[in-house]
């Protein structure tokens, strides 16, 4: 674990020094690793998701079940109804969470404490594949239906905000929040990144892949490259980016409007896979022989006097 959080670490601080951020003197990102939770071997982790109180809430898709890992390391297994079998999972309260069903195309809300179930249909068409949930209480869905994806806004008025043509099996979109806003990329590199706020609105389409290095790295006959995740921290974006053929992976850092700043590449099976822009936390997981949750918490560092 130790060499795992070491190389984390010394990536995110290269990646994310002063030329990442436009400060009067040089900054530096700082993670601090809080706690690390180990997966059990089976569980075959599909999500992972911040709650409050830096609750930790993780899932897989083919199972009626969410797992919450409590601040003091406390595991918590809740069992949904037998049919769900989520794609999302949100911490609305103490109480509270809600569980999208990507076969049924329902939103259960369940009370954690006091066992109580309610379910809702959402009015999309298809499988969701993909979902999130906004501040707002809005949600982005991604459907797959009759050889077409889509990506919905579910909210007081549900629109569509775009579709495309069927992706390859285990191609299809990672989504974040940030902010408001939410981030939504393709798993192929070559595709744009999109920016969509509280209303589904597009405000801005940005490329990973916009630098030549990380073009060159892209299209590679040696290489198979993916996009694992798109997070927010601050005013910066972070792409991670993996090859699944040498296991490298990639973390290139974009300003607030999706222009290039740095990248870094190390070796590992790691990928940051959330942030919360509240609480300061970033998750981060590591695939070996077995899953790890790392949560961490960020703050910049001015690198000219040492101090906040």
């Amino acid at each position: 674990m130790k060499a795992y959080s070491s190389v984390l670490m010394k990536a995110a601080l290269i990646l994310l020094q002063s030329a990442c951020r436009s400060r009067e003197s040089e900054t530096q990102l700082e993670l601090t690793a809080e706690r690390t939770y180990l997966i059990p071997d089976s569980v075959a982790l599909a999500g992972v998701a911040i709650g409050s109180h830096r609750n930790l809430w993780v899932w897989e898709t083919d199972q009626p079940a969410v797992i919450r890992f409590s601040e003091d390391g406390t595991r918590t297994t809740f069992n949904l109804p037998r049919e769900v079998r989520p794609i999302s999972v949100d911490q609305l309260s103490d109480a509270l969470i809600e569980v999208v069903d990507s076969e049924s195309r329902q939103i259960y809300r369940i009370d954690i404490k006091r066992g109580g179930v309610e379910s809702r249909s959402i009015a999309v068409s298809g499988e969701i594949r993909t979902a999130i949930r906004l501040p707002s209480g809005s949600r982005l869905l991604q459907t797959r239906d009759a050889g077409i994806e889509r990506v919905f806004f579910v909210g007081r008025q549900s629109k569509q905000v775009f579709e495309s043509e069927a992706l390859k099996d285990g191609d299809g979109f990672t989504m974040s929040l940030w902010g408001s806003n939410a981030i939504l990329a393709f798993r192929d590199p070559t595709l744009p990144a999109i920016i969509v706020d509280t209303t589904g609105r597009i405000l801005k389409t940005f490329k990973l892949n916009q630098h030549e290095s990380v073009a060159s790295a892209v299209r590679s006959d040696s290489s198979l490259w993916t996009t694992l995740t798109v997070i927010g921290v601050d005013d910066e974006l972070l792409a991670t980016l993996a090859d699944f053929k040498s296991g490298t992976r990639m973390l290139i850092a974009f300003d607030s409007v999706g222009n290039f700043r740095r990248k870094t590449s190390f070796a590992g099976m790691v990928s940051l896979v959330a942030s919360d822009e509240k609480q300061k936390r970033i998750v981060a997981v590591r695939r070996m022989n077995h899953s790890e949750v790392i949560l961490y918490k960020w703050r910049w560092r001015n690198f000219s006097n040492r101090s906040e």
